[in-house]
């Protein structure tokens, strides 16, 4: 009777995840989503954050991924950084690092990206995609990364 009962508890964790495939079909065409990743380049574990989460979102999506890659441990970098977070919180000294913004949404910290980030990239695309933060110190620092190929489904090719 247990077995039963953990077989139908399973049920929405593999089924939960498949609705998600016909709405990647969905993403309009040229909706891109825009991400900053704020790191200090002696950040080991920001750098393995970057490839593990980030550089892997990135070779899935392709061009429907643009990343801005700044290091915070140069003036420039670091007023950028200031400069985003006085912007979109009206505050500056108050975040932490890694930091992934993506349009107005703050993702602080290794466990918050990894939790958060995947999911508001979907919801950018869904919402057409999204701006970078207009912020004059961001654009003058860093140009996006492009890791993908732009030939492949986001999160996932069809039929995974």
């Amino acid at each position: 009777m247990r077995y039963w009962l953990v077989f139908l508890l399973c049920i929405p964790l593999v089924v939960l995840p498949l609705g998600f495939v016909g709405a990647q079909a969905e993403i309009p065409d040229g909706a891109v989503a825009r991400v900053v990743y704020f790191y200090p380049k002696e950040c080991e574990s920001c750098e393995i954050l970057y490839q593990e989460v980030i550089e892997s979102l990135m070779a899935q999506c392709g061009t429907a991924l643009e990343i801005k890659k700044v290091e915070i441990g140069t003036s420039a970098g670091y007023e950028a950084f200031l400069a985003t977070e006085k912007a979109l919180t009206g505050k500056s000294g108050v975040w932490d690092i890694p930091v992934a913004v993506l349009g107005s949404k703050v993702f602080i910290g290794e466990e918050t990206i990894r939790e958060g980030l995947e999911s508001a990239i979907k919801c950018a695309w869904l919402d057409g995609g999204n701006e970078w933060p207009p912020v004059p110190e961001l654009e003058a620092v860093a140009a996006p990364d492009f890791v993908g190929d732009g030939g492949s489904t986001p999160f996932g090719s069809e039929g995974d």
